[in-house]
């Protein structure tokens, strides 16, 4: 463990972290898409992949037990990217001279942007778990058709009856 936290205090040992969470969370972003293509089969098909999320490794680990797994790992990741940059950041700064010498910059637009849809990134997770993992956000108004639906399934978890999508379906 002292390795660990010995390599974790070097600059390259930071820069791996915020790597190895990056990918994961590019890693959920694109699997979340490709999940959501299913809505272009129609409602069936979206609760198809929605059931199936739910009951991967349900045999071994129970029922929902793997998406808790998938959730608890994005959160970490996310926590532990926003960190790491925070104190690379700090770290960065405080290793530049006082009086600022004016240089070009011969970052590339990715790396220059990267700030930006690193902040769109965290944006859509935080939503997406307080939404779907919390059900801190109900995006449908009192009263609507679907509102009694989305409510009873995000917290029971049955089918929906509307044929609409359910809001437990996603890590």
């Amino acid at each position: 463990m002292n390795r660990l936290t010995t390599f974790y205090g070097t600059s390259i040992g930071k820069k791996l972290v915020v790597a190895i969470t990056g990918l994961m969370m590019y890693g959920f972003i694109i699997g979340h898409m490709l999940g959501n293509l299913k809505a272009f089969g129609g409602a069936t098909a979206l609760d198809q992949y929605a059931e199936m999320l739910r009951e991967i490794g349900a045999d071994f680990l129970g029922n929902t037990t793997f998406l808790w797994f998938a959730r608890i790992a994005l959160i970490v990741a996310v926590v532990l990217h926003v960190a790491t940059i925070i104190q690379l950041v700090k770290r960065n700064r405080s290793g530049q001279p006082t009086r600022q010498v004016r240089r070009r910059n011969a970052s590339t637009l990715a790396a220059k942007w990267m700030a930006v849809s690193g902040s769109l990134i965290l944006v859509f997770i935080i939503v997406h778990l307080a939404q779907f993992t919390f059900g801190w956000i109900d995006i449908h108004k009192t009263g609507t058709e679907d509102s009694s639906t989305a409510r009873s399934t995000a917290t029971s978890g049955a089918p929906s009856t509307s044929g609409g999508w359910r809001s437990s379906t996603s890590p």
